[in-house]
């Protein structure tokens, strides 16, 4: 009885270590799986995620994962599939719901994004994320409202997520809540956010209040995370413009051209550095060099044709402010900057003209014209 005994224990330890072999092999499979997947190696990490699943059919998390590969490879499709695969295998895996939500959004499949997303929610009604991949749906469809709605849910439910007031922060910009943008955007800079288009899209807003030196600020710290954005030196000079620190203005809108020579506003903005600081002849070749870019742009021709008038080049004047009026014949200014040439000329009936035009498009103009013309018949 004892020798028979021994052998029954002896098969049960050899199971018992071929199992734990089994186990150790598919283990080690599923680290292997996950070391390609942090190492972007998504390929791969399928192909190990598909062996490990051959060993432990019916594992959620193999399943997951191979979704998760799949997404970051853009095959949407495959990912979905490999998400429901996981679901089927728990029908409450919340994060499975999510990432498929994610997979749905990418391929248009909005409606069906955000009831996966809702069913993530209806298991977990305090996930943030569930929340936050539901506002940033809406977003994409440009439903700002209901963006802004999940935004502040998962605000609530996880205070500390810059993330979340950033995008909020977007969303607020697109509702035109400017305010509320403002602080959305500081509370996610205060969380430590460190995305360098937070500091830019608040610098913009402190920009167009008025605070220029915080914009500045602000700029700069967007740049210091990311110095290859031509907008971000475009912005900073415009602040220093508003300070009237034509140098640094001037500085930025170079480093603006440096990264982007196609951009006619940087030039244009460029020009506005020499103009504000009373240089308008060295002016001239950036407004130029805008209009060039932009044939079609009343901003930059407008700008030239100023540039020329007050570096007293009448007839080049002239000249651009036609071509402004042959782009908007309802331009007051343009009608305006003709009548001061004119006057320039000493042709008067002709600025005349141009104020009987200007008093149809522009009394106050019109009436400033008229106050020059009356000054310069005397003697």
């Amino acid at each position: 009885m004892k020798k028979g005994m021994g052998r029954i224990l002896l098969v049960a330890v050899m199971a018992v270590a071929a199992v734990s072999a089994a186990a150790q092999d598919s283990n080690a499979l599923f680290q292997k799986g996950l070391g390609q997947y942090k190492a972007r190696q998504f390929q791969e990490a399928i192909a190990t995620f598909q062996a490990y699943l051959a060993q432990v059919p019916n594992d959620k998390a193999g399943y997951y994962n191979i979704g998760l590969s799949r997404n970051e490879l853009k095959q949407y499709d495959g990912a979905v599939a490999a998400f429901k695969q996981a679901i089927a295998q728990d029908a409450r895996y919340v994060d499975a719901y999510i990432q498929m939500g994610n997979a749905l959004d990418y391929l248009a499949r909005y409606n069906e994004a955000l009831a996966s997303y809702m069913k993530a929610v209806e298991i977990d009604p305090a996930n943030s994320q569930a929340y936050f991949e539901i506002g940033v749906a809406h977003y994409r469809q440009k439903n700002y409202a209901a963006a802004a709605a999940a935004y502040e849910t998962s605000a609530r439910l996880k205070p500390a997520a810059p993330n979340t007031q950033y995008r909020l922060g977007l969303t607020y910009n697109e509702l035109d809540r400017p305010d509320d943008a403002a602080r959305a955007f500081e509370t996610a800079i205060s969380l430590g956010a460190d995305n360098a288009y937070c500091f830019f899209e608040l610098g913009k807003l402190y920009q167009a209040k008025k605070r220029y030196a915080d914009a500045v600020r602000l700029f700069k710290q967007a740049i210091d995370r990311d110095a290859k954005d031509a907008s971000f030196y475009h912005e900073l000079g415009a602040a220093y413009n508003s300070l009237k620190q034509f140098p640094a203005a001037i500085a930025a809108a170079n480093a603006a051209i440096a990264l982007d020579g196609s951009n006619p506003d940087y030039y244009l903005e460029l020009g506005n550095s020499y103009y504000n600081n009373n240089d308008y002849a060295g002016s001239v070749p950036y407004y130029k060099k805008a209009a060039d870019l932009n044939p079609r742009g009343e901003t930059s021709q407008a700008y030239l044709a100023d540039a020329y008038l007050n570096s007293k080049q009448y007839d080049l004047a002239l000249v651009s402010y036609e071509k402004v009026l042959q782009l908007d014949p309802k331009n007051a200014s343009a009608v305006y900057g003709v009548g001061l040439v004119d006057i320039a000329l000493h042709k008067l009936d002709l600025a005349r003209q141009q104020q009987i035009k200007l008093q149809v498009l522009d009394a106050d103009l019109a009436a400033k014209l008229q106050s020059k013309i009356d000054n310069s018949r005397r003697p």
